[in-house]
């Protein structure tokens, strides 16, 4: 993880970013509302890597209950200031307007989450927000292109504005953390703000130049525009497996070639929740009826009924019941949007297409305060730190994170 340089300022406007509050030298690293690139001559302070295993506040963690941090600050401290991109409810649409977040471990000492949302009426500005997992400190990144306000009543062609940076729309789960490029990417992005006027094409920001690349394909074929978009590291490719309203395909964007290729899949499925298992390098899914399939993605090809013991509760519509590998505990983590209430899917010791899956509640407290009407979707991570399993929840703009340590 890289060493960058935080500028030290206090009531002023820098490189178009607010510094919302006195930074000193005794203040965390990043401060909170200005992040610049490369330092500058005077009064740059160093982040050195800390020498400890896992962010210092996790120390104070007790597993399996829910806890609510003590942010430096909350993310509506550093919103972007209004040059009429705030539509119809402003910046904390980011969050809350069915959208959801990636786990950058690229990015800080001990990585951050990565938020960019809003879309239809609710938001149109495209900047992105980060919270520091050392510092537990929120930062916009950069500012909504200048051109936002615009969608209101244009076309954008391709869904990007005039200086080549994407209409945002809401996220849903098609967005991913490519570690290989350290890149926020999403597979969807707006042209109008009818709620409806999307595209599936690829947007890639890169957290360390905080520049985009656009890409204007979309995968053939594609039944539903709202998709469950999943990493694999591995091979430096995207899955997305169609959700919402149903669908019959599955695809894959490939980094190298910049192209999709779609895999046909039988029957029609409204998804509730997927995840890339490394372990038994298939994907699984499960539909709203709590079904579970496998997708094979060494042979792509059609699904698989896998075979499970235990349930899972009701599953969420518009995929926003989130689910993330930990290679620690060897199990899927489900969590249940609106609830805070977590499970373990753990694949079978021999194979995953004919083996039994085992799902089983987490017993997890403390999750009674934890509510998002919209869903949670990927605003729902799970982070580990050597033998350390922590899952992180970023749900409202104007409170603390929440985390819960699982090991």
């Amino acid at each position: 993880m890289k060493r960058r340089q935080f500028v030290k300022a206090s009531g002023l406007i820098l490189g178009g970013l607010t510094v919302a509050r006195q930074v000193s030298a005794g203040d965390p690293c990043p401060p909170g509302g200005l992040e610049a690139l490369g330092g500058t001559s005077g009064g740059a302070l160093a982040c050195p890597r800390p020498s400890g295993p896992a962010p210092a506040w996790v120390a104070d963690l007790q597993t399996n209950q829910w806890t609510g941090l003590s942010n430096v600050n909350t993310m509506d401290a550093v919103y972007a200031p209004n040059t009429g991109q705030y539509a119809v409810n402003g910046p904390r649409q980011v969050m809350g307007a069915w959208s959801g977040a990636i786990l950058a471990t690229g990015l800080g000492n001990y990585g951050s989450m990565v938020h960019w949302g809003g879309g239809h009426a609710d938001y149109y500005g495209n900047e992105l927000y980060r919270f520091d997992l050392e510092t537990l400190t929120w930062i916009r990144m950069n500012d909504p292109s200048p051109h936002c306000g615009s969608i209101a009543s244009t076309n954008l062609p391709n869904g990007l504005f005039p200086d080549g940076t994407p209409g945002v729309p809401h996220t849903y789960d098609m967005i991913c953390y490519r570690s290989a490029a350290n890149e926020y990417v999403a597979a969807g992005r707006e042209y109008n703000n009818s709620g409806f006027g999307l595209y599936n094409m690829v947007s890639r920001f890169n957290l360390d130049t905080r520049t985009w690349a656009t890409h204007n394909t979309e995968p053939s074929g594609i039944a539903t525009r709202h998709m469950d978009c999943i990493y694999d590291a591995g091979r430096d490719v995207m899955w997305a497996v169609n959700t919402y309203s149903g669908g019959s395909d599955w695809h894959k964007w490939d980094f190298a070639t910049n192209a999709w290729t779609t895999y046909s899949m039988s029957g029609t499925d409204s998804l509730g929740a997927a995840q890339y298992v490394p372990t038994r390098d298939c994907i699984v899914y499960v539909n709203l009826a709590g079904t579970m399939y496998g997708l094979d993605t060494a042979n792509p090809g059609d699904r698989v009924l896998l075979t499970k013991t235990g349930s899972f509760p009701s599953i969420s519509s518009n995929n926003a019941d989130p689910m993330f590998w930990s290679s620690e505990l060897g199990s899927l983590i489900f969590c249940k949007s609106g609830t805070g209430n977590l499970y373990r899917v753990t694949p079978p010791s021999g194979d995953w297409k004919t083996g039994t899956w085992t799902v089983s509640p987490i017993s997890a407290s403390g999750s009674s305060g934890l509510h998002d009407s919209n869903g949670v979707y990927k605003k729902f991570q799970v982070a580990e730190w050597g033998s350390i399993v922590v899952a992180i929840l970023n749900e409202r703009p104007t409170q603390n994170c929440y985390a819960i340590r699982l090991q």
